[in-house]
C-alpha cells in the first residue's frame, strides 16, 4: 500500500494526460482472472470517454473493456476509404473487422 501514492505520482508526471490508473491482483495465476475486481488508484472513475477521429462518436475504454485506441492507423484507414469512395462512385463500400470501427 505504500508503494501505490509514489508510482501514481511517478505515473502522472511522465504522463499528464492519465485520466485513469487501475489494477487487479492475482497471487495463484500469471494473469488475473476475469472476475477479480479491479481497483481505481488515479481518477474519478475505471473508465473514460474517447471519441472516434470520424464521426465524433463516443465510446467507453477501459481496462476491462479491451478496447485498444489507436487513432493513427484509423486515420489512415480513413483516407483509404475516401480513396476508394472517390474511384467507385456508385459502388457499394463494405468495411469490415474490428479495426473499422467509426464506420
Amino acid at each position: 500500500d505504500e508503494l501505490k501514492q509514489p508510482f501514481v505520482t511517478h505515473m502522472i508526471d511522465l504522463f499528464p494526460s492519465i485520466a485513469c490508473i487501475c489494477y487487479n491482483e492475482t497471487t495463484n495465476r500469471a494473469r488475473p482472472s476475469k472476475d477479480v475486481p479491479l481497483h481505481l488508484l488515479y481518477g474519478p472513475a475505471l473508465h473514460t470517454t474517447e471519441i472516434t477521429h470520424t464521426g465524433n462518436l463516443p465510446y467507453i475504454t477501459g481496462a476491462d473493456t479491451f478496447c485498444e485506441v489507436n487513432h493513427e492507423v484509423e486515420d489512415i484507414q480513413n483516407e483509404q476509404k475516401v480513396k476508394w469512395i472517390d474511384m467507385y462512385q456508385g459502388a457499394l463500400l463494405l468495411c469490415t473487422g474490428r479495426d473499422m470501427s467509426s464506420w
